[in-house]
């Protein structure tokens, strides 16, 4: 009991997250550079290159979360099959077109140095493979490594949502300089999202094969 009401609070907390996330995002879209991250790279906003990529990321990171948010209800899997077959196309889409290009040629150019790119530089390969993956397994009709990968996949989306997590709170309470914080912010949340998924998916195999084995 006690177990199902902490999940229930941390997924409410992180959808909470999630769309305060998109909401500070959104307003990027603009075009506008009165922005102060865009201010703080204005050797490279007049990039063509640089630019493209960034509203790619931003755009595509955007769908990928409103739409990988749902896709893990268990109400739309099984009585809305057709929904969640169209919210995972848009997710596969958003990422393998824009977010996972945009944020591959992004990561060269972040900030903090080789020890923030690198971290930034691993999550979108590993986030560009597992959607591949997850998509790759759908199509053979393996559900179950399908589920598997696309959680990995979205626990690599989520990291936008945890590292910024990561950041406000060493900012905040360790008063720590920024290019620190925001370093080992990126390496938390990328290695335990990662390990956080394997946990989930390690529990979502057992809880299968109970239910093969049950239908046995």
């Amino acid at each position: 009991m006690i177990r199902r009401i902490l999940s229930f609070i941390g997924i409410v907390l992180f959808i909470f997250l999630s769309l305060l996330l998109v909401k500070n995002a959104l307003p990027y879209l603009s075009g506008s550079r009165d922005f102060a991250f865009l201010e703080s790279k204005m050797e490279l906003a007049d990039n063509i290159i640089w630019r493209s990529s960034f509203y790619m990321h931003i755009s595509g990171s955007i769908l990928c979360l409103l739409t990988g948010i749902l896709q893990f209800s268990r109400w739309i899997i099984i009585k809305k099959p057709i929904i969640h077959r169209i919210l995972g196309q848009i997710y596969v889409l958003s990422v393998l077109l824009l977010a996972w290009p945009g944020g591959q040629f992004l990561s060269m150019y972040a900030s903090g140095g080789i020890m923030a790119r690198i971290p930034f530089f691993i999550l979108s390969v590993l986030w560009g493979y597992s959607t591949y993956k997850g998509y790759v397994f759908i199509k053979k009709k393996d559900r179950l490594r399908h589920s598997s990968w696309m959680i990995r996949s979205y626990a690599y989306a989520a990291t936008a949502v945890s590292f910024r997590t990561y950041f406000l709170l060493l900012e905040y309470f360790g008063d720590f300089d920024p290019v620190l914080c925001s370093i080992v912010g990126q390496w938390a949340s990328l290695i335990g999202n990662a390990l956080f998924a394997e946990l989930i998916i390690r529990r979502c195999k057992v809880s299968y094969f109970k239910l093969t084995l049950e239908a046995k």
